[in-house]
C-alpha cells in the first residue's frame, strides 16, 4: 500500500467456511465549483460482512467483519487515489460476493469520470451494475446491488431516499452526529487547511459508516425472516457506532474519544431516531 495515503485494514471476528460475503463501497469527494478539479475523492471505504446459510440473528456487535479504509495523502494526486482504489477493489469484484452501494454508480462514474488512466475494477463494476437485472448478471466474479434502487417492497419511501431513510425504515441506526451543521465538503477543506488528524479520522468513520449501513441494509432487507438485536436497543433493531468502535478503537484515535461516545449512547441514538425517522404514511 502506498505510503502516501492513510489505509486501515480492519478485521473482527472469524470468517466461517459457509459464509457468504456482502462487501458496501463507499465514496467520498468534495466539490469545488471554482477550482481545476471541481470534484475531489478523497475516502473510500470497502466493509465486507459475512452471513453463513443458517443465520437467524443479525447483531452488528457480534459479526464477523472486515473493512478496507483508505483516505487521500496531502499531497497524493487525484490519479494515485483513484487508481489506488481501484487496486483495492479490483479483487473483489473478481472474487464471490455480492457487491453493494447506495447510488453505486454515481460512485463508480466519479471515479471513473477522475481518472486519465485505465480502472480495470471500476470499469467491470460499472458493467456489472449496468447488466445486473439480465441473465449476463450470473457470470464470473462478484453480483451487484444498490439500496437505492433494488431493495424489496417492504421500503415504503421511493428511490431518492437518503441512505438515512431507508437505513431507519428497516431498523438500522448510524447515529452521525460528526456531520451536524456542517458538510462533507466543508469538512475536508478544513482538513486540507490544518491536517488535523482528528478531522481526516471523523471523515474516514463517517465513509466507513455509510458503507456498514448500506451492507446491513441489504442485509435485513434480503433476510425478512431473521430477527435483529442491538445490545442498546434490543430486538428488531441494529446499530453500527459501537461495532465501529469494537473494531477500530485500538487504531483510530476518534473511535475513543468523547465525540464518538455520544453516538454511542442511548439517549443520543433514541434523539437521533426521533428527529430522522421517515414518515411510513
Amino acid at each position: 500500500m502506498a505510503s502516501k495515503s492513510y489505509y486501515y485494514h480492519l478485521v473482527a471476528g472469524s470468517i466461517p467456511h459457509d459464509a457468504s460475503r456482502l462487501v458496501a463501497l463507499d465514496i467520498e469527494w468534495a466539490k469545488n465549483w471554482r477550482a481545476v478539479e471541481k470534484i475531489v475523492p478523497f475516502c473510500a471505504c470497502l466493509h465486507s460482512i459475512y452471513l453463513t446459510p443458517t443465520i437467524q440473528l443479525l447483531d452488528a456487535d457480534a459479526m464477523s467483519m472486515e473493512s478496507q479504509l483508505l483516505f487521500r495523502g496531502n499531497s497524493q494526486t487525484t490519479q494515485d487515489f483513484v487508481s489506488e482504489v481501484d487496486r483495492l477493489l479490483t479483487p473483489h469484484v473478481r472474487s464471490k460476493c455480492t457487491m453493494l452501494g447506495h447510488q453505486l454508480s454515481s460512485d463508480l462514474h466519479t471515479l471513473r469520470q477522475c481518472s486519465h488512466l485505465p480502472l480495470v475494477g471500476v470499469s467491470d463494476l460499472i458493467d456489472k451494475f449496468r447488466n445486473r437485472h439480465t441473465k449476463d448478471s450470473t457470470g464470473a466474479g462478484a453480483s451487484v446491488g444498490d439500496t437505492r434502487y433494488d431493495l424489496v417492497s417492504r421500503v415504503t419511501g421511493n428511490g431518492a431516499e437518503k441512505l438515512r431513510n431507508v437505513s431507519l425504515r428497516l431498523g438500522v441506526i448510524a447515529v452521525q452526529t460528526e456531520i451536524d451543521g456542517s458538510s462533507v465538503t466543508r469538512m475536508y477543506n478544513e482538513y486540507v487547511t490544518d491536517s488535523d488528524p482528528l478531522k481526516r479520522q471523523k471523515l474516514q468513520v463517517m465513509n466507513w459508516r455509510h458503507a456498514f449501513q448500506t451492507a446491513l441494509v441489504w442485509a435485513v432487507d434480503s433476510l425478512p425472516g431473521v430477527r435483529r438485536f442491538s445490545r442498546l436497543l434490543g430486538d428488531g433493531a441494529l446499530t453500527t457506532n459501537d461495532a465501529l468502535h469494537r473494531m477500530g478503537k485500538e487504531h483510530i484515535e476518534y473511535l475513543s474519544s468523547e465525540e464518538f461516545e455520544r453516538t454511542r449512547s442511548k439517549a443520543g441514538t433514541r434523539e437521533y431516531i426521533a428527529r430522522y425517522s421517515p414518515s411510513t404514511h
